[in-house]
């Protein structure tokens, strides 16, 4: 199997810094001449039996001879162990998951950890725990950042997101005040929020009067403490969701919304486990 190849011409690059820990990292920044991810956005051509495969750093598409549409496979190269490398698309229109969270009921304090990838810039909310005398933690994205709300209180993430790419959004409320990190950055905090009262339902993808997302979700996980900032880092993983069975501090939910979901073609419906509770 063979994945990320890249060229450079005129300059060393440190061969530490592309091994990345294991893990293939966005070679956009060190500006290769040519580079091959040779992953699901290349294009396979049945007529003519052949992939053309996409150069991501410049114009040299690359052709394939004597294969068929079966030498893309899935690959473990970048995903961790426990990690299910799917995500459920939505489209931003009728499509969202929900779920009971009965523990949600009786704490005070909460942390939620969810993964996105836009799939357009327009407004609409990708989680919304819905709250009792207007405490809801929610967030969502509008005007090119991601934002937060609860009751009446809202933040801005101090930095422009873009469609396409994915985000590692981790939201904290404690006391009177909310914060959100983006991969592992502190981006907004506000103060002044009220007594945190949450009930039980929990929407992925929109908010209780609509404004759906277009976006590509990934690993909801929810504790009932504030997660530290070391712990965020370590939650954001370097861009890479990873195993929290097994997370210092374990959460009281947490859903991949991959290969452990099933499809009810009779209910048109899909299912994903809780790996906490199962």
């Amino acid at each position: 199997n063979l994945s990320n190849i890249a060229v450079w011409q005129g300059s060393a690059q440190n061969p530490v810094t592309l091994y990345n820990n294991g893990v293939p990292g966005d070679l956009t920044s060190l500006n290769p001449y040519a580079w091959w991810k040779l992953n699901a956005a290349d294009t396979f051509d049945s007529s003519t039996s052949t992939w053309t495969i996409n150069d991501y750093a410049g114009s040299n598409d690359g052709t394939s001879f004597g294969m068929t549409s079966a030498n893309l496979v899935q690959s473990n190269l970048q995903q961790t162990s426990g990690y299910s490398p799917y995500a459920l698309s939505l489209s931003g229109g009728g499509e969202f998951m929900f779920t009971n969270i009965s523990a949600l009921t009786s704490i005070s304090t909460i942390t939620t950890s969810i993964w996105v990838k836009l799939a357009t810039t327009n407004f609409g909310y990708a989680l919304n725990i819905n709250g009792n005398n207007s405490t809801e933690i929610s967030f969502g994205y509008n005007s090119g950042k991601f934002f937060f709300y609860s009751g009446a209180v809202q933040g801005y993430a101090a930095n422009p997101s873009s469609a396409g790419v994915w985000y590692n959004i981790v939201l904290t409320r404690s006391g009177d005040t909310m914060k959100m990190y983006i991969n592992g950055v502190l981006e907004a905090t506000a103060t002044g929020l009220t007594t945190l009262s949450l009930n039980d339902y929990v929407l992925i993808g929109k908010r209780s009067n609509g404004f759906n997302i277009a976006a590509d979700v990934s690993n909801l996980a929810i504790w009932s403490s504030e997660l530290t900032t070391s712990q965020i880092t370590t939650l954001y993983n370097q861009g890479l969701p990873s195993n929290l069975s097994t997370f210092s501090t374990k959460p009281i939910f947490w859903s991949q919304f991959g290969t452990n979901s099933s499809f009810n073609a009779a209910a048109n419906r899909w299912t994903s486990i809780d790996e906490i509770l199962g």
